[in-house]
This record gives structure tokens, C-alpha cells and sequence, in this order.
């Protein structure tokens, strides 16, 4: 486990806890304070977020919009910071796609569509060949026609 709590926590300071809440984005700076420990972290939390949201959705209490929209947002705040990472460490956020989870799957290849790398086009491929869900399979699909039409500098990833 890596630091990402603390980081979040530490760059949240003087922050109120409504406008944290509210936020579809994580303070600044976060990302470039990430090892590849804080990758997993993101992976770990957006897999538990969508646990939350899988049981929110199927319980007694799925007519409670407010609930899901505060999961939606944290869920969003870490696609977002997935998308940071990426330049740093793109075959990390390619082992999100690997999530049994489908909502954190749906994150990895968002973050892929932000950031189209050239190293992500193997992994989406294999996602592609996995994924059921068809939201997903559209997402992973966009991100992969960026991927591919994206024009490469020779020694650039």
C-alpha cells in the first residue's frame, strides 16, 4: 500500500469538507507526489468505490440519488487522477483494466481517452477481447481509436 491517503489528506488541508466533497477533482499536485504504490492505492479505491456503487445500485435504498451521486464523484475524482499518472506510469493504468470491477475498468479507459499513449494500445486490445459490459466496451473502444489515430513521434511514448 502506498501513501495516496496522506498525500490526499495533506494537499485537502484547508479545504472544507463541503467544497472536498463537491469536487470532481483532487487538490493539485497530487499526481506528481505518486509512486507506482499510489497507483495501486487509486486502483484499490475506485475497486472499492465500485463495490459500494454494485451494492448501492442492487439494495433498498438504490432510489437514493444523493448517495449515488457522492460515489459518482469520488469515483470521477480518482478517473481523473488516473489520468495523471498516465504519463508517469501508463502500464500500471493499463493493470486497471484488469479490475474486476466494471466501474473501475470504465476509469482505466477514460483515463486512456484523456491521455491516448501509445503503450496502452496492447492492453486495451486485451481489454476489449474481456469486456461484457457495454458501456465499457465503448469507452475501452474510443480510447483505443485515440490510441491508434494519434500520430507518434518516433522515440516518444
Amino acid at each position: 500500500m502506498g501513501n495516496l491517503k496522506n498525500l490526499i489528506l495533506n494537499a485537502s488541508k484547508g479545504i472544507s469538507a463541503l467544497e472536498f466533497n463537491y469536487s470532481d477533482t483532487f487538490p493539485p499536485n497530487i499526481a506528481e507526489q505518486c509512486g507506482e504504490d499510489e497507483v495501486i492505492d487509486v486502483l484499490l479505491a475506485l475497486n472499492d468505490l465500485s463495490k459500494a456503487r454494485e451494492e448501492h445500485d442492487a439494495g433498498e435504498d438504490s432510489w437514493d440519488g444523493d448517495t449515488s451521486d457522492d460515489l459518482w464523484r469520488a469515483q470521477v475524482r480518482y478517473g481523473k487522477l488516473l489520468v495523471q499518472l498516465i504519463p508517469r506510469f501508463p502500464l500500471q493504468v493499463a493493470e486497471v483494466l484488469k479490475s474486476n470491477h466494471g466501474h473501475t475498468r470504465f476509469w482505466a479507459a477514460y483515463a486512456f481517452n484523456e491521455v491516448p499513449i501509445k503503450k496502452a494500445i496492447a492492453p486495451l486490445k486485451v481489454a476489449l477481447t474481456r469486456e461484457t459490459e457495454k458501456l465499457n466496451r465503448t469507452m475501452i473502444e474510443k480510447a483505443l481509436t485515440k490510441c491508434l489515430r494519434k500520430k507518434w513521434i518516433p522515440f516518444v511514448s
